[in-house]
Formats: C-alpha cells, sequence, structure tokens
C-alpha cells in the first residue's frame, strides 16, 4: 500500500533585515537630528549653512525610513501569498489587505523623495531618481506576482525588489552622510564637535538604546499577535476541513441506498413511460450527488495525507468503458474510443479521475462526449473531448484548484468545485500529469498516465 502525500504548506522564513533596517533607520535619524542641534548650537557662524545640510540629512533619513517601510510591507505580502499557497479561499482577503498596505507605504515614499529631491544638487538628484525607479519597477513586479498567488514567482521577485532597495539605500545614505559631513565640518573648532559627541555618548546613546529597546519590544508583540491570528485561522481551515469530512461520510450511506433503489426501479418492467423517465433523473442526480461525496472525502484524505493506494497494471479500456456505461443509464452517451493500452495506477482512483473528467464535460460541455487514448512513448495520453464552448478565461487559472468559488457563488455551477483538483491530485499520485486545451472547437481535457508497454499496442511517436 502506498500513501498519496497531501499537500503541505511550506514555511519560508521571511527576512527579518526589512524590519531591523527600519528601526536602525528610525534610530540613525534620531541620532543624526540630536547631533545637528548639538552642531548648531556650539556652532552659530555657520548657523545657515549648517541648517540648510541638516535639513537636507533629515530629509534623506525620512526618505529612508519610508523606503524601508515599503521593503517592510513586501516582506508582509510574500507571508500573506505564502498562507494563500496552502489555503487561496481562506487568505485572499489577507492578501489584498498586504498589497493595499505595500501601496500606501510606496505612496509614502514618493512623496518623501519629491521633497528631498528639490532640496539636492543634480549630480545628487539625477543618482536618486533612478535608484528609486528601479526599486518602483521591482517593487511593481513583485505586487503583480503576489496578486496572481505564484509564490515562487513572487519570492524571485521580492529577491529583485530587496536588490534594488539595497542601492536606493546606498544613494541616500550617500545624500544623508555627504550633508552630515558638512553640518559636522561647519564646527570651527574640534572642541566643540567633541562637546558635542560627549553629550551624545552620556545622554543621547542611552535614550536611543532606550527607543530601541521599546520600538523592538512592540515589534516582537505584533509578531506574537500575528501569528495567534494566523494559528486560529488555522485552527478555523482544519475544523472546516474535519467538519466536510465526516459530514460526506455520513451522506455516503443514504445515497449509495437512494441510488441502489432508483437502479432497481429503474430496471422495473412495471413502469410508465413518464415513469421511467422520473426514474432516470434519480439515478442521475443520485449518482451525481455520489460522485460529489467521493470527491469531499479523497480531498480531505489527501489534505490529511492518508489517501490509502494500491497500483498495479490496469487495462484502461475496461475502466473507461464502465463510467461510459454509468452516463450511459444516465441518458448521457460517451463514445470510448480506447484501444488495450496498460497504465500504472491504482484502481478505484483511476475510475474516480475518468467519472470526473467525464461528468464535468456532461455537467459544463457540449451533448458530444468522448475517450480517447493513444499510446506514445513511455505513457498513454487520454483526452475527455467535448464539443462546448470551453471554459471561461477567468476560471481556467484555477481550473485545477480546490473549492472553485469567487464573489460568494461557485464559479462552476451545480458542483462543490474539486471534480478536476480530484483528478488532477489522482493524476500526480500516479506520477503523470493533466491540462486543458480547446482544439477545433472542442473542449480537451488530456491525462498523461504512466505506460506499461505492450507489444500488441502500437506506439506514436
Amino acid at each position: 500500500m502506498q500513501q498519496a502525500s497531501g499537500t503541505q504548506s511550506t514555511k519560508r522564513r521571511i527576512p527579518r533585515s526589512a524590519a531591523d533596517a527600519a528601526t536602525f533607520v528610525v534610530s540613525a535619524a534620531l541620532v543624526v537630528v540630536l547631533i545637528t542641534l548639538a552642531v548648531l548650537l556650539v556652532n552659530r557662524e555657520d548657523a545657515s549653512r549648517a541648517a540648510d545640510d541638516a535639513r537636507i540629512a533629515i530629509l534623506a533619513e525620512g526618505t529612508l525610513s519610508a523606503a524601508a517601510s515599503v521593503e517592510n510591507a513586501s516582506s508582509q505580502t510574500l507571508l500573506a501569498v505564502t498562507l494563500a499557497s496552502s489555503d487561496a479561499q481562506a487568505d485572499e482577503d489577507i492578501v489584498a489587505a498586504a498589497v493595499a498596505a505595500l501601496a500606501r507605504t510606496s505612496d509614502e515614499l514618493t512623496r518623501r523623495f519629491d521633497i528631498l529631491a528639490s532640496e539636492l544638487t543634480p549630480s545628487e538628484q539625477a543618482a536618486a531618481t533612478e535608484a528609486l525607479a528601479r526599486f518602483d519597477a521591482e517593487t511593481q513586479v513583485f505586487v503583480a506576482t503576489s496578486l496572481n498567488g505564484n509564490i515562487d514567482a513572487a519570492t524571485a521577485a521580492f529577491s529583485d525588489s530587496t536588490a534594488a532597495y539595497d542601492e536606493l539605500v546606498a544613494e541616500l545614505v550617500e545624500v544623508r552622510d555627504t550633508h552630515v559631513q558638512s553640518v559636522l565640518l561647519a564646527g570651527q573648532g574640534l572642541g566643540r564637535v567633541a562637546d558635542a559627541v560627549r553629550f551624545m555618548v552620556f545622554f543621547l546613546v542611552p535614550l536611543m538604546l532606550i527607543i530601541v529597546y521599546r520600538r523592538g519590544t512592540r515589534r516582537r508583540d505584533d509578531a506574537r499577535h500575528l501569528e495567534e491570528a494566523l494559528a486560529s485561522e488555522r485552527a478555523l481551515t482544519q475544523s472546516r476541513d474535519d467538519f466536510i469530512a465526516d459530514l460526506s461520510h455520513e451522506l455516503r450511506t443514504p445515497l449509495t441506498g437512494i441510488y441502489g433503489f432508483a437502479l432497481a426501479l429503474g430496471d422495473s418492467s412495471n413502469l410508465s413511460d413518464d415513469d421511467r423517465e422520473y426514474a432516470k433523473h434519480i439515478i442521475s442526480e443520485a449518482a451525481e450527488l455520489n460522485r460529489m461525496v467521493d470527491d469531499l472525502i479523497t480531498t480531505g484524505r489527501i489534505a490529511a495525507g492518508t489517501l490509502a493506494m494500491s497500483t498495479e497494471d490496469l487495462h484502461l479500456e475496461p475502466v473507461v468503458a464502465e463510467v461510459a456505461a454509468v452516463f450511459a443509464m444516465r441518458g448521457t452517451p460517451v463514445m470510448v474510443r480506447v484501444p488495450d493500452v496498460i497504465v500504472r495506477a491504482d484502481r478505484m482512483g483511476l475510475r474516480q479521475l475518468v467519472l470526473n473528467l467525464v461528468s464535468n464535460a456532461a455537467r459544463h460541455g457540449g451533448d458530444e462526449i468522448s475517450v480517447e487514448a493513444v499510446m506514445r512513448e513511455g505513457f498513454v495520453s487520454m483526452r475527455v473531448i467535448d464539443n462546448g464552448s470551453g471554459v471561461p478565461a477567468d476560471i481556467e487559472p484555477y481550473l485545477f484548484k480546490r473549492y472553485l468559488h469567487g464573489d460568494g457563488r461557485a464559479l462552476l455551477g451545480g458542483s462543490v468545485g474539486l471534480g478536476t483538483a480530484v483528478a488532477a491530485a489522482y493524476a500526480e499520485s500516479f506520477g503523470g500529469t493533466i491540462g486543458y486545451l480547446r482544439h477545433n472547437e472542442r473542449t480537451i481535457f488530456e491525462v498523461r498516465l504512466p505506460a506499461v508497454i505492450s507489444d500488441s499496442v502500437p506506439v506514436l511517436v
């Protein structure tokens, strides 16, 4: 027996450099301001020039603080995207809120930079503007990949934006240090500067340490509260999954009885044509409910990592024919064009995979449904084809995700949004793949499964 491992959230450590940088920038800004004030108090002769340089230094520190806030908001956005990748439905609001916060901090950075740029020399302004433009562009790329929910692309974009952030910080630090140095040089006597330094050592450094400690404590408290909120969200998600699993098991027994009695009723020779049609509808709906319950149970087992499978060499045609017979009893003909090919899979899992794809075609596709298969090098390509209008463009990126819902409604009406997700999970557990395409006005779901090569079956190259 093999265990199909469930989807597991990969915890990524969000870099603390952004938060540490924000704390350092704020503390350094305070030191710069206090040093500037001390120098101005003891050096009145160059007060005007020192005041100009001090103002630019303070503006540079403010811009650095705003840039650090953008980087910190980006790291929080990456955290939200990481959480959303484990359960898209539960965490969509978290991603949206994080992106909105990132947009606000970006606007504040632009506002502060514009004020600073108006005070800089042309050469300073050109270098800093170029660094800001690159950081803003990389941040926009990161926002786009975050909204798409692609955790790998978002992580790569975050790294690029961090590199651009470091370049911007280097430019702003150079501006700040240049003007701070001018302020320090405005003092005509080293003794006055030494007095200011001693004042800072004996009074301002302890004050700065106290402020840094208080900010660090506040950040740890915020992180703890966020972790508690996320733990609560995970507990709610687990409770929901447990409830669905328990309910599915409770529904299976009565639905099996309903389906069995409906089949017996349909085989009765004492029914009128109208009654036989009613029985056919009962059989169809009961079978579909049974399929939905099976999907719910399978999804719960996949999430828990307890989906038991026994793989073996299976002839594909009898499995497809069995599914086609089920739909024939429900009044939905399915054309089967499957040669005598052999695949390596779990029998019940393979049946559920085919059943889900044919059911999807019957509910959402056209009235001409077929299942075809060909042997290729090393795998069998099985296609479920219908003449429907295809999958809407806004649904296609999420076609194989669990619980296809949005705006408070099911994106695929008449289902729980699990059929294609379960089919994809089984295909992957068998070592295969699944995909969707439109070709010649036909909707095609293609499953590629590992093949057991037979000399009697031609292989297409």
